[in-house]
């Protein structure tokens, strides 16, 4: 510790005095030094926040994209279904979802959930293969987001899927 000598006129007289304690300096602001620390830290917080919020468009677009992907698999292994085992199988959508029954009503496949921020629009929300692999309607159906849009569609006299994207 570096020792300082603090004189006033009284002490003058006497001689120098040793302080053994450091002055005080009033506290005015921020330093230097701690204002760049946090900006840095700032900046830092910054660059990690900044792929996540931009990634959550990114997922929107692969999300309705995977949704149409995922309808089109689910419609082909209803119609295979419906052939192989010669009886009716159902493909019922509401409008959180699908899933797959057959003529019983047991399931044959859970129902599938939309990715958060896609809408689904149904001409039709039961699609039925008959055991020929036709279906009883002609159905189409459009999934959208803030980005891209997808249109799945089914033709009532082959039970032909098909999958296309919509350019807006």
């Amino acid at each position: 510790m570096i020792a300082r000598i603090r004189t006033t006129k009284a002490q003058l007289m006497s001689g120098p005095q040793l302080l053994s304690e450091p002055q005080s300096r009033q506290a005015d602001g921020f330093t230097l030094i701690e204002l760049v620390v946090v900006i840095a830290l700032l900046g830092v917080v910054a660059a990690v926040a900044s792929p996540m919020l931009n990634s959550r468009r990114v997922v929107s677009t692969v999300d309705s994209g995977q949704t149409a992907e995922l309808l089109v698999s689910t419609l082909r292994m209803a119609r295979t279904t419906a052939i192989l085992n010669g009886s009716p199988v159902y493909v019922i959508a509401d409008s959180t979802g699908f899933g797959v029954w057959d003529a019983t009503g047991q399931v044959l496949q859970p129902k599938h959930w939309y990715a958060p921020g896609v809408q689904a629009a149904w001409t039709s929300s039961t699609v039925a293969f008959q055991p020929t692999g036709m279906s009883n309607v002609s159905l189409q159906v459009r999934f959208t987001n803030a980005i891209r849009e997808w249109r799945v569609e089914v033709l009532s006299g082959s039970g032909q899927v098909s999958q296309s994207e919509v350019l807006r």
